[in-house]
């Protein structure tokens, strides 16, 4: 498309190499990009390309607040913890997260140093859904652990991989990532262990960690097997037999190994003795 030099307002966010909203300042346009499409402020509108790259980027950061880079922000870490579990980590690309916040590719490395730094965030983001999730499982519930179990074996959670727990979905290939997104992972996995023991009240001290590490372990695994099966009888069965064994029965009382003391033979009387 040929350029062509007219005055026109400049990007707004300052995120990309593209202008993506009119703000009403007159500026020297090199070209204009067309058709429009969802800009990095989240609204439509013709992209331009400013003349001076580091004037637009100072004026949009002028004009633009923190909070809404803040948002605009969020808003990329919420789609690519839905994409991540839907798709995939290594599946789902840096262009596909964009597109799913509506917003430009080259506006990413505004926002994060590369990928990996995304999926830390993201993580933290699925760490929230999980308390949220759990919260509301327990709310009602008068068991609140078996409660928590049995929405976590629900068919419905089993259908939305996106909204999910992220320990089925990313496990596999968290174990292959740098150290920072481990660190992160290990987080999300702290925090279900230390919820799901404060729900087991028969179990006392590091039995209680314990059993917590057996439930939310055998629990990830069922969901991943149901998932992955072509069997839908067979996928609900795993369920249905983890859930009937995801509690450990507690604990025998402890049998005190002492010997009780040997009773003293009775003394005769003064009486008796005469």
């Amino acid at each position: 498309m040929a350029s062509r030099s007219t005055n026109a307002s400049i990007c707004a966010c300052g995120v990309g190499d593209e202008c993506d909203r009119f703000l009403g300042t007159p500026r020297r346009v090199v070209r204009w990009v067309y058709p429009p499409t969802a800009c990095s402020g989240g609204e439509a509108g013709g992209y331009t390309h400013a003349e001076n790259f580091e004037t637009r980027r100072a004026l949009a950061v002028m004009r633009y607040s923190a909070k809404h880079k803040q948002k605009t922000h969020d808003r990329i870490v919420a789609r690519a913890a839905r994409l991540f579990r839907e798709e995939g980590y290594t599946r789902c690309g840096v262009d596909a997260v964009m597109r799913a916040a509506r917003l430009t590719p080259g506006g990413f490395y505004a926002h994060f140093r590369d990928k990996d730094a995304l999926l830390a965030e993201a993580l933290g983001h699925c760490r929230t859904d999980a308390a949220r999730f759990i919260a509301s499982a327990i709310a009602d519930g008068q068991d609140p652990l078996m409660a928590w179990i049995d929405a976590y074996l629900n068919p419905e959670h089993l259908a939305a991989p996106g909204t999910g727990c992220p320990l089925p979905t990313l496990a596999g290939e968290i174990a292959r990532q740098p150290a920072k997104v481990r660190q992160v992972f290990t987080k999300t996995v702290r925090a279900y262990i230390a919820t799901l023991g404060a729900l087991h009240p028969r179990q006392r001290g590091s039995r209680r960690s314990d059993a917590a590490i057996a439930t939310i372990a055998s629990l990830a695994g069922a969901v991943l097997l149901a998932r992955a099966v072509d069997d839908r009888e067979l996928s609900d069965r795993i369920l249905r037999v983890v859930r009937d064994r995801a509690v450990p029965a507690a604990p025998p009382p402890r049998v005190s190994r002492r010997s009780p003391p040997a009773t003293r033979a009775a003394r005769p009387s003064k009486a008796r003795r005469k």
